[in-house]
């Protein structure tokens, strides 16, 4: 649920829900070596935009999708919103029904779909000619190859959020860090998404490399995201960013990311 959806609990005690109907993608073939689970929604985002899936519930299916550490598939999962979906799902892995049991104390029976389940849509889209992407801004499914962006001048970036603020984010970043420095005149700012994390950064010296390397790292949570913190644009800064809605704020003043999502669903459902 968003900011709006909370506060009309708040307010009224209940709120209306619709029942998806769902839909199947099988992501078939080996996923590349360079692409990150990041490039597979932006991908599926350049496929689909962002009306296709509008009120459906998506299920993930694939060879490449049951080898997805928990990580990646929170990334995709997070991510549903900008497909139009209400939610993405995926079967879960041995391991992640470990992890989930771990946690919970006891045994995690989970709910699958049944072999015979029948869907409104079924997709079958092949892995291999996926690449890295990124969104540029205005619309979420506006989605370029890296290269076509490479080399543009920008004055900050912002690693974190639901979508790449995990272990796995802050490992690869701290990989490429480790004994560089940060451009002049480029400020990188970094939030783990979890306080766990945050810790798990400590103890293990990725913030000893964050901070060798000049980088702005700050408390836990969404941060640039949702929570409009560490990781918003200045007025016509220039900025790369793992958030997960990519979304125009004209007057540099802070707006409410899922107040933009609202009105820009209701102009694609308008036609304007």
């Amino acid at each position: 649920m968003g900011d709006m959806d909370i506060a009309s609990a708040w307010n009224k005690g209940k709120l209306w829900f619709k029942v998806p109907e769902t839909v199947r993608i099988n992501l078939t073939g080996d996923m590349p070596d360079e692409i990150s689970s990041k490039d597979i929604i932006l991908n599926l985002l350049g496929t689909f935009g962002a009306n296709s899936l509008l009120g459906y519930s998506v299920e993930i299916y694939g060879k490449a999708v049951e080898k997805m550490t928990l990580d990646q598939r929170i990334t995709i999962s997070s991510m549903a919103t900008e497909l139009g979906a209400i939610i993405i799902l995926f079967a879960p892995s041995a391991q992640i029904i470990e992890y989930c049991s771990i946690r919970s104390k006891k045994e995690v029976k989970p709910v699958c779909a049944d072999s015979d389940a029948s869907y409104a849509k079924s997709f079958a889209i092949d892995l291999t000619g996926f690449t890295r992407m990124v969104s540029r801004p205005g619309a979420p499914h506006d989605v370029v190859s890296v290269a076509e962006v490479y080399g543009q001048k920008i004055d900050s970036g912002f690693i974190g959020s639901c979508t790449n603020g995990r272990m796995e984010d802050m490992r690869k970043a701290a990989s490429i860090l480790d004994g560089r420095k940060i451009a002049p005149g480029v400020v990188l700012k970094i939030v783990p998404a979890t306080d766990s994390i945050w810790k798990e950064c400590l103890a293990n010296g990725l913030i000893e490399i964050f901070k060798e390397s000049g980088v702005l790292v700050s408390n836990a949570g969404c941060a640039g995201c949702a929570a409009g913190q560490v990781g918003q644009n200045g007025p016509g800064e220039v900025t790369i960013s793992t958030v997960t809605g990519i979304f125009p704020v004209n007057r540099g003043e802070e707006v409410s990311f899922w107040l933009l999502l609202t009105l820009w669903r209701l102009q694609q459902l308008q036609g304007s």
